[in-house]
């Protein structure tokens, strides 16, 4: 027992050989986090494609955020036709209404991943080049640019089959 004990004791004496992270290195923990916050987006992302390709569905809870969705699709649709028959004003005050508001809430909560937030964000892009365009050329530019957005988000996002009107 005292030779164990002074085995111990001699083990103890030894200096440290740990590798512990530098946590003064700001630029270090930052590469970290940021490489972090990359896989756990790229793993989200490969679970929602995996549940897509499976063939899941959302639950009705999102019921409310797809309405919204469709809503807008619905409403962009009027607004082509609007474009169509030459009527930039009343385009760019459909653009400002309501719907806008219920798409932005249900962008955020169908999927929150970098990418996706990327995607809604060109859909906000054009609706709002809907509403400040000077011509019937730039109205039906930046309509373009919303519906190519929406659809790409909603083909990203998994939802392409539950709206109607893409």
């Amino acid at each position: 027992l005292g030779l164990l004990g002074a085995s111990a004791a001699v083990a103890g004496a030894r200096p440290a050989r740990a590798l512990l992270p530098d946590d003064d290195d700001e630029v270090l923990l930052q590469r970290a986090k940021a490489r972090r916050a990359s896989r756990i987006q790229a793993e989200l992302q490969a679970e929602k494609d995996f549940a897509v390709r499976e063939g899941f569905t959302r639950t009705l809870a999102d019921q409310k955020e797809l309405d919204a969705v469709q809503t807008a699709v619905n409403e962009l649709i009027t607004i082509g036709g609007m474009l169509d028959a030459g009527d930039a004003p009343a385009a760019s005050a459909a653009a400002g209404g309501p719907w806008v508001a219920g798409l932005n809430r249900a962008t955020g909560l169908i999927d929150k991943t970098d990418y996706l937030k990327e995607e809604a964000s060109a859909i906000f892009t054009g609706v709002q080049g809907i509403q400040q365009a000077r011509s019937l050329d730039d109205s039906k530019a930046a309509f373009v640019t919303a519906v190519t957005s929406l659809q790409a988000w909603c083909k990203t996002a998994g939802i392409t089959g539950q709206i109607q009107g893409l």
